[in-house]
């Protein structure tokens, strides 16, 4: 799908907020969204937004990074910070943590604020999985709060319950949806700890997002959030990711994993197959490259995001540069056509017009490039704090790779 030029600009220009290059109003708020994919995050954000974020699918799939999402709200600029779920089948959970480490150290490194977190979790699971446990003890890992009032447990994929023949039937259909969501609310190991340290767990419907935007709101005037935890480890502590508390529940799991690949490649004998023994090598190769992952510091994610910004900036002026050379020379070509001869006053009514529409666009383009300059001169011109200008171009260097992925 193709993403108009100022729109591209526009998502820049999100990311700039995020992370500070832009300062933030004193009523602006910046809400985390997280769960595991598939639990109903671009739903919720959609609702929101009231926007299609179909187009943060088609970036993800480039970028699988963050995405930030804007809409205002009881008089307050409200950001949403949609992250990538852990235990991702397309993305190891060292990249995915190395991806969110960076722009909320960033965020964190310009004053901008995390107010509150909302997490995700469908009720239409039988059970609870491996990886909405792992998205739990990563969450928790992330923000270390002594307690969570400033957390929304949002319930989703309740379904629309017929009305069925049987009476006896739908009842217990409801009756299966409440006892798992009573045991969510109880159990320990899920949900319960966490709402008895001041969380707050809703039903996901139609007015949802607005109620748990609202609550978030509230919660986060009468309970401001200094830091999360993975901020103040990486930005005042100078943790490298594998010492950050999320950075140990990682490490241990690639460590385990790496103990038992290397245990079956010294087991594999010269008889056994080839492609088990390539694949087990090559397995315990992803996870060193994983465990180079947790090494960095906030130094060397400085040093890999300046670098990605350099790069992209010259993408993104050149696919600005691409649309305008071609919205002027359509503008020209309806120009030009203008003075023939002219039968129907439709036709010249209809041509007026699309003249009209190209030269708005001419000129949201060229309107686009100079608020793209703008963030080009903070970057390049380091007026955003110290190691975070890297990054802070990191995370916009992802935007507009994913983005080049739309266009180009």
């Amino acid at each position: 799908m193709d993403l108009p030029a100022e729109e591209l600009v526009d998502k820049v220009a999100l990311y700039a907020a995020f992370t500070g290059i832009t300062k933030p109003s004193s009523d602006d708020m910046f809400f985390l969204v997280v769960g595991k994919t598939g639990s109903g995050k671009s739903t919720f954000i959609s609702q929101c937004t009231g926007k299609n974020v179909d187009i943060g699918h088609s970036l993800r799939s480039c970028t699988q990074s963050i995405e930030v999402f804007d809409f205002h709200w009881l008089g307050r600029h409200i950001f949403l910070i949609d992250t990538p779920g852990f235990n991702d089948s397309n993305r190891s959970d060292a990249e995915i943590l190395e991806a969110l480490a960076s722009g909320l150290s960033a965020s964190y490194a310009n004053k901008v604020r995390i107010h509150g977190v909302v997490f995700l979790h469908p009720i239409s699971d039988t059970r609870m999985s491996g990886s909405s446990l792992r998205n739990i003890d990563m969450m928790k890992a992330v923000c270390g709060f002594a307690r969570y009032d400033n957390l929304a447990i949002v319930t989703t994929m309740w379904p629309r319950l017929p009305q069925q023949n049987d009476e006896h039937d739908r009842l217990e259909s409801l009756s299966k949806l409440e006892s798992r969501y009573n045991e969510l609310r109880t159990n320990d190991r899920f949900f319960g700890g966490l709402l008895r340290q001041g969380a707050e767990v809703f039903k996901y419907g139609a007015d949802s997002a607005g109620k748990v935007v609202t609550h978030l709101v509230y919660q986060a005037l009468m309970h401001p959030i200094t830091a999360l935890r993975i901020q103040h480890e990486i930005v005042d502590q100078h943790k490298p990711l594998s010492e950050t508390a999320a950075g140990l529940v990682i490490g241990t799991d690639i460590s385990q994993r790496m103990a038992d690949d290397e245990e079956l490649v010294a087991s594999l004998s010269t008889t056994d197959s080839t492609d088990l023994t390539h694949k087990a090598t090559e397995h315990l190769e992803n996870c060193k490259k994983e465990m180079e992952i947790l090494e960095k510091s906030l130094h060397d994610m400085h040093r890999d995001g300046k670098s990605r910004w350099e790069e992209s900036k010259v993408k993104i002026d050149a696919m600005l540069d691409h649309e305008l050379e071609k919205a002027d020379q359509e503008l020209l070509d309806v120009q030009s056509s203008k003075h023939r001869s002219i039968t129907l006053t439709d036709d010249f009514e209809e041509r007026y017009s699309h003249i009209l529409c190209l030269k708005e666009k001419v000129s949201n383009i060229r309107a686009a490039q100079e608020r793209f300059a703008r963030y080009k001169g903070h970057m390049i011109n380091g007026a955003i704090n110290g190691l975070a200008a890297g990054l802070t171009g990191g995370i916009i260097a992802a935007a507009a790779t994913g983005l080049a992925c739309n266009i180009m």
